[in-house]
């Protein structure tokens, strides 16, 4: 259904609730574009891709999902594409977002417990 819509931009919507939402991410993780971004399939796992997408929950017209593992797109990317199909599908999403903004990131500190130092960047990419 993903890939029908990227390619004449039209989809039927469904009504916003959780269950529909961890339909809609299925649907996005497991279309051709899906198969080339995460961990889930093969291909890109075969690269170093462990990158995941998943519901965390809704909030009224917000939804917030999480991100885990390493994408070769960045992070931002990878949201916003799922936040553009989860709209497609229920117009009446607001915001899509993570729980935790640092998922955004596309690298992480790595700090140094007795002197708070920045010890190195660890790599959140593929």
């Amino acid at each position: 259904v993903y890939d029908d819509w990227r390619s004449d931009a039209v989809v039927d919507t469904m009504v916003l609730d959780p269950e529909n939402i961890e339909l809609c991410l299925e649907e996005f993780i497991d279309s051709n574009y899906g198969q080339q971004m995460f961990g889930k399939h093969d291909r890109p796992a075969s690269v170093g891709i462990t990158g995941e997408i998943y519901f965390v929950e809704q909030h009224g017209p917000e939804v917030i999902l999480a991100l885990s593992g390493k994408f070769w797109h960045r992070r931002e990317t990878v949201l916003g594409r799922a936040a553009m199909w989860l709209n497609a599908r229920m117009p009446e999403i607001t915001d899509v977002n993570v729980e935790d903004p640092n998922e955004l990131l596309d690298y992480e500190e790595i700090i140094d417990d007795m002197t708070g130092e920045v010890l190195y960047a660890e790599d959140k990419r593929a």
